[in-house]
């Protein structure tokens, strides 16, 4: 059996886009509260999440924050983060209450996913849409990063 190159040429692109399906990055979201007072944060999903805060094994809804306006790296670095209490949780939303210059991760998800997760979020009764977020967020590396002023 004689392999051309041609061959050899297809199967090895095949096999590097094989490969690189299966590749996902992680690409968090996080609110920046600048301000020197409490923010009330209600974040809206498209659909029914009570489901999956029960199966919660991920961490999506852990709303992990820091007392500091940080890098989102140490989010990773750091192994014991402090979670927000959430004050109040219906079928489609959960409300958290975030301090003063603080860092807090809204959703802690892969390629970009965040985007289909949020709905909205509303900060002290003000509506922000997923296109709003996207536009008048800071991009670092591949998490996005919404600054309260």
């Amino acid at each position: 059996m004689i392999i051309t190159r041609k061959f050899l040429s297809s199967f090895i692109a095949f096999i590097f886009l094989f490969t690189l399906s299966g590749c996902s990055i992680p690409t968090d979201f996080y609110l920046q509260n600048l301000t020197g007072t409490k923010k009330i944060i209600k974040i809206n999903y498209p659909g029914n999440i009570v489901n999956s805060l029960e199966k919660d094994t991920y961490g999506r809804f852990s709303f992990n924050y820091i007392d500091d306006v940080v890098n989102p790296r140490l989010f990773k670095r750091e192994k014991n983060i402090k979670s927000l209490g959430k004050i109040k949780i219906d079928s489609t939303s959960i409300t958290v209450e975030m301090g003063p210059e603080s860092t807090m991760r809204v959703e802690k998800a892969h390629n970009y996913h965040w985007n289909w997760r949020i709905a909205s979020i509303e900060i002290d009764d003000k509506v922000y849409t997923i296109k709003e977020l996207n536009e008048n967020s800071d991009k670092i590396k591949n998490d996005y990063i919404f600054k309260i002023k």
